[in-house]
């Protein structure tokens, strides 16, 4: 079972946006940024690269992916 973390990392991932991501999971952005930075903080690597309003994967993505499998 995933942890509501990574289920808003799949979503971010999904999506390549904060914004919609939030607006489907019915949470605020500033809720996302924040699941987000504890997962960058517990895998100790960068998972997006913000680009204004949207969002690049980063090759630190693997070790969350593989958590999600």
């Amino acid at each position: 079972m995933l942890s509501h973390k990574h289920e808003i990392f799949l979503e971010v991932a999904r999506l390549l946006s904060f914004t919609k991501a939030s607006q489907t999971l019915f949470i605020s952005q500033s809720a996302i940024s924040k699941q987000i930075k504890a997962l960058e903080e517990y895998y100790k690597t960068g998972l997006f690269e913000r680009l204004g309003n949207s969002v690049v994967l980063t090759p630190g993505v693997n070790c969350c992916i593989k958590s999600c499998s």
